[in-house]
């Protein structure tokens, strides 16, 4: 595991300074845009409301799973009722939550 590390770092420190990471690291931003410019442009088709750009941050990101994820790391899992179907998530998302919350104070 550590031998990957260490050949993955290596090939990072030749790969142009960085060219190859900061072009991932833009295509991914740039779909990131372009999927949530999709989604507002389908909000203001098939809703006919107006909605600023910056409020639908808020308002694509609570939807499907954030709000399950939220769940989990006020409550945790649960082995009956609604909460039982969370069990499904991974834990790893919900504690970096608590972590952040414990830390923000």
């Amino acid at each position: 595991m550590i031998m990957g590390i260490k050949f993955l770092l290596s090939k990072f420190k030749r790969s142009h300074d960085g060219k190859l990471i900061f072009t991932i690291i833009l295509w991914v931003l740039l779909s990131r845009i372009i999927i949530h410019l999709i989604a507002y442009a389908g909000y203001l088709l098939f809703k006919n409301k107006s909605l600023y750009l910056l409020d639908s941050l808020k308002i694509f990101w609570n939807r499907w799973d954030a709000l399950h994820y939220l769940h989990l790391a006020e409550n945790w899992y649960h082995g009956s009722g609604e909460a039982r179907f969370l069990i499904v998530y991974y834990p790893l998302y919900p504690l970096t939550i608590k972590l952040i919350k414990f830390l923000a104070g």
